[in-house]
Protein backbone atom coordinates (compact mmCIF):
# COMPACT_ATOMS: atom_id res chain seq x y z
CA UNK A 1 0.00 0.00 0.00
CA UNK A 2 1.22 3.50 -0.84
CA UNK A 3 4.60 2.43 -2.13
CA UNK A 4 5.58 1.13 1.32
CA UNK A 5 5.62 4.51 3.10
CA UNK A 6 2.61 3.85 5.29
CA UNK A 7 3.53 0.21 5.84
CA UNK A 8 6.99 1.25 7.04
CA UNK A 9 5.66 3.96 9.35
CA UNK A 10 7.22 6.71 7.24
CA UNK A 11 5.39 9.84 6.22
CA UNK A 12 4.27 10.27 2.62
CA UNK A 13 6.53 12.83 0.89
CA UNK A 14 4.52 16.01 0.16
CA UNK A 15 5.56 15.81 -3.51
CA UNK A 16 3.84 12.40 -3.80
CA UNK A 17 0.67 13.23 -1.84
CA UNK A 18 -1.60 14.12 -4.79
CA UNK A 19 -0.49 11.14 -6.85
CA UNK A 20 -1.11 8.73 -3.98
CA UNK A 21 -4.46 10.33 -3.11
CA UNK A 22 -5.64 9.82 -6.70
CA UNK A 23 -4.51 6.21 -6.62
CA UNK A 24 -5.63 5.08 -3.14
CA UNK A 25 -8.22 7.49 -1.73
CA UNK A 26 -11.87 6.45 -1.49
CA UNK A 27 -12.92 10.08 -0.93
CA UNK A 28 -14.54 12.19 -3.65
CA UNK A 29 -11.50 14.50 -3.34
CA UNK A 30 -9.31 11.78 -4.92
CA UNK A 31 -9.86 13.16 -8.42
CA UNK A 32 -8.43 16.47 -7.16
CA UNK A 33 -5.37 14.80 -5.65
CA UNK A 34 -6.97 14.77 -2.20
CA UNK A 35 -7.46 18.54 -2.15
CA UNK A 36 -10.24 19.46 0.32
CA UNK A 37 -9.77 23.18 -0.12
CA UNK A 38 -9.69 25.62 2.78
CA UNK A 39 -11.79 24.78 5.80
CA UNK A 40 -12.26 26.53 9.16
CA UNK A 41 -12.23 24.98 12.61
CA UNK A 42 -15.57 23.35 13.32
CA UNK A 43 -16.22 22.12 9.77
CA UNK A 44 -14.49 18.70 9.97
CA UNK A 45 -15.03 15.89 12.49
CA UNK A 46 -13.05 16.06 15.74
CA UNK A 47 -10.04 13.81 15.11
CA UNK A 48 -9.61 14.99 11.51
CA UNK A 49 -9.77 18.63 12.60
CA UNK A 50 -7.36 18.09 15.50
CA UNK A 51 -4.75 16.45 13.27
CA UNK A 52 -5.22 18.99 10.46
CA UNK A 53 -4.64 21.97 12.75
CA UNK A 54 -1.78 20.30 14.66
CA UNK A 55 0.16 19.42 11.48
CA UNK A 56 2.68 22.07 10.44
CA UNK A 57 2.35 23.87 7.11
CA UNK A 58 4.09 21.93 4.36
CA UNK A 59 4.06 18.72 6.39
CA UNK A 60 2.15 15.45 6.04
CA UNK A 61 0.48 13.85 9.04
CA UNK A 62 1.02 10.33 10.19
CA UNK A 63 -1.85 8.03 9.16
CA UNK A 64 -4.73 8.18 11.65
CA UNK A 65 -8.20 6.73 12.05
CA UNK A 66 -11.07 9.18 12.16
CA UNK A 67 -14.85 8.80 12.17
CA UNK A 68 -14.85 8.25 8.39
CA UNK A 69 -11.93 5.81 8.12
CA UNK A 70 -8.17 6.21 7.72
CA UNK A 71 -6.63 9.54 6.68
CA UNK A 72 -3.34 11.21 5.84
CA UNK A 73 -3.33 15.02 5.66
CA UNK A 74 -0.99 17.37 3.74
CA UNK A 75 -1.26 20.90 5.13
CA UNK A 76 -0.36 23.25 2.30
CA UNK A 77 -1.09 26.48 4.16
CA UNK A 78 -3.33 28.34 6.59
CA UNK A 79 -5.54 31.39 6.29
CA UNK A 80 -5.36 33.98 9.03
Amino acid sequence: MCEGWLNDGEKVPPSKFGELAQKYSECSSAKRGGDLGWFPRGKMEGTFQSVAFATAEGDVSQPFKGANGWHVILVEGRKA
